[in-house]
């Protein structure tokens, strides 16, 4: 598992928190800044077109106060996504 957080004072209490967890590595990035591709992605407080858009994971959870101001069929389509997706159910 890989943490990625531009904060050197956040990335320093990650790592500490993660110490001794063979699985886990901490990176002081941002996410526009990452060449890696990574299988999921689960983001919060961040603007939602820079992360969908930065194409970092093949899955990605975005976690947003409110849904409904996403500007989903805009990216959907930027990321070819059918507009029948099932994040409009």
């Amino acid at each position: 598992m890989t943490l990625l957080e531009s904060n050197k004072r956040k990335c320093v209490f990650l790592r500490e928190s993660t110490r001794g967890l063979k699985n886990v590595q901490v990176l002081e990035s941002r996410i526009q800044d990452s060449k890696d591709l990574f299988d999921w992605g689960i983001a919060r407080a961040v603007a939602p077109e820079e992360v969908l858009a930065s194409k970092i994971a093949r899955n990605l959870a975005l976690a947003v106060p409110d849904p409904t101001q996403l500007p989903t069929r805009k990216l959907l389509h930027y990321l070819g996504v059918p507009i029948e997706s099932e994040c409009f159910t």
